[in-house]
């Protein structure tokens, strides 16, 4: 069994993601956190069954959930995977891409204000 860990780029980049989701509507953004959650603990057991782009390194991989790719590096030897990012066709989330605020003001996906109460999570390890 692989540990999936997030990137300090992917912590950034998912809070503006579910923030930018929730705008239009927090269901939505709870439900694509949800299935994030539950498709990064299948990573943990088999990251090789991803989708391998063309021309990429071997090592790394593409999960794609509801039209977004969540690009996934492999690391056999350590028995890890490292969450790279999130992006669409369209564009690679950066930061004010998104949204206007600032570094200083990011929140916890978990405590947004326009979620319903708190998000049902599930641990990745």
């Amino acid at each position: 069994m692989f540990v999936v860990e997030t990137s300090e780029h992917f912590d950034e980049e998912i809070i503006e993601f579910l923030d930018f989701l929730a705008q239009e509507s927090p269901y939505r953004a709870l439900h694509f956190y949800d299935d994030l959650m539950k498709n990064l603990q299948y990573v943990s057991t088999q990251p090789t069954m991803y989708r391998r782009r063309e021309g990429m390194e071997t090592h790394t991989r593409e999960l794609v959930l509801q039209g977004y790719t969540v690009p996934l590096f492999i690391d056999e030897k350590a028995k890890r995977v490292i969450v790279l990012g999130i992006f669409n066709q369209r564009f690679w989330i950066t930061e004010g891409t998104l949204s206007h605020k600032s570094k200083q003001q990011k929140r916890n996906p978990l405590s947004h204000p326009n979620l319903p109460g708190p998000l049902s999570t599930t641990e990745c390890k």
